[in-house]
């Protein structure tokens, strides 16, 4: 079985709840590992908060580290036309950068090429580079 909350053993656990049900231990004691069992349970939610954050910190801290070492290189690779048109489709999934008819068509152009390297640098995770290289969206 599993820990309970992840600081003590089943058998650990076992055995305060038999000091429990054993009438000649004194109710001061019994009320001492009663708030002993409340405070590692708190302690151990806590320490389950802690863990989850650190896994978010170093989850984008690799997708950081992939993104600066490897799809901004690619970005960098590929032509304003590819980024267009990948900043086209992403708009077109995201429903971000509605068009706006007195947008010149270079301005207009040059928002989507903006906004597809922005959206890339902020969601790695969805973005893989190609065999032949170039950047491609997976996922949603």
């Amino acid at each position: 079985m599993q820990k309970l909350a992840g600081l003590i053993t089943e058998s650990q656990y076992s055995k305060a709840i038999v000091i429990l049900e054993d009438e000649t231990i004194d109710e001061g004691l019994k009320d001492w590992i009663i708030k002993g069992l409340i405070a590692l349970t708190t302690l151990g939610g806590i320490g389950k908060v802690y863990q989850m954050d650190q896994k978010a910190k170093e989850d984008t801290a690799k997708q950081t580290e992939y993104y600066n070492n490897v799809l901004s290189k690619e970005a960098s690779k590929m032509s304003d036309d590819d980024l267009f048109d990948l900043g086209s489709k992403i708009a077109d999934k995201t429903g971000d950068m509605k068009g706006d008819s007195s947008t010149d068509a270079d301005t207009y152009k040059k928002m989507i090429i903006d906004y597809a390297q922005d959206y890339i640098k902020a969601h790695p995770d969805k973005f893989a580079v190609g065999v032949d290289g170039g950047i491609y969206q997976i996922g949603n």
